[in-house]
């Protein structure tokens, strides 16, 4: 995949996946960069060098999406080539123009990663005990000054104190879930719906009976399966359990008068 096939084509889904009101996400970031009044020094340097504030916008997005694949995975664009485009068009009887394919890659790019509660417990309990040990300092000068000027540092180290506490209780529950569902996927899953869609994709699906399904769509899912990062997957994961969320999703939204048919 070129750069710019890439940059254009993950520029189409920000507008078409990331918009809000309306209104085209890229000329979002414009209008919201004019209103904090830091936008013009940028803009006229861009029009001097014959690129458009929108061409910088989108070409900073490619930057971040590229570097958020490889971080994933340092041989990402070594694996989703040609070859494995060819591969997925085959499985979901379709054919992916370009665009699609950037779009399809851009999904992936965007898509939330997964935190672990751990990570903020820790970091919570961290700043408790910075504040127990303030507290317990309080009476030492100089940050006893700090009280006598009007500051009401003690309570506001007490309220901070009881606050990560609170929230540390709150976050070990899911801690000790270990493996947990990944907020990538049904972000990922509904683009792919929305790729799959584009590409005039059949949507019939077979269910055997036993979890598992088949169809276009199914085939289409178990190798766009490969291209998801491990890292947002779960350890217990696998293409099969892919298909049967994506169905679970569509079921749901069609309970709400849409999904696709």
């Amino acid at each position: 995949m070129s750069e710019q096939t890439f940059e254009g084509a993950l520029a189409i889904f920000m507008d078409a996946f990331c918009g809000q009101d309306g209104q085209l996400a890229s000329n979002n970031i414009t209008e919201k960069l004019r209103a904090l009044e830091c936008n013009t020094e940028i803009e006229d340097r861009l029009v001097a060098e014959g690129m458009s504030v929108l061409q910088y916008h989108r070409k900073l997005l490619v930057e971040i999406a590229r570097e958020t694949l490889l971080e994933l995975d340092q041989n990402y664009f070594e694996r989703i080539n040609d070859v494995y485009f060819s591969r997925l068009e085959q499985a979901g009887n379709i054919c992916l123009s370009p665009s699609l394919r950037g779009m399809f890659v851009g999904i992936i790019a965007c898509a939330p990663q997964k935190t672990s509660p751990s990570k903020f417990i820790a970091v919570l309990n961290k700043r408790a005990k910075l504040c127990g040990e303030l507290l317990a300092n309080l009476d030492i000068d100089p940050v006893v000054e700090v009280d006598r000027l009007g500051v009401p540092l003690r309570r506001r180290l007490e309220e901070l104190e009881a606050y990560c506490l609170s929230e540390v209780k709150k976050l070990r529950p899911l801690a000790r879930k270990g493996d947990q569902a990944s907020p990538a996927l049904p972000f990922i899953l509904e683009g792919l719906f929305h790729i799959f869609a584009r590409a005039n994709g059949s949507f019939t699906i077979r269910d055997l009976g036993i979890g598992e399904f088949e169809g276009p769509f199914v085939d289409f899912l178990s190798v766009a399966w490969e291209a998801i990062p491990r890292k947002y997957l779960t350890a217990s994961a696998t293409a099969t359990s892919f298909v049967r969320t994506a169905v679970k999703l569509n079921r749901a939204w069609k309970r709400n008068g849409a999904g696709f048919h």
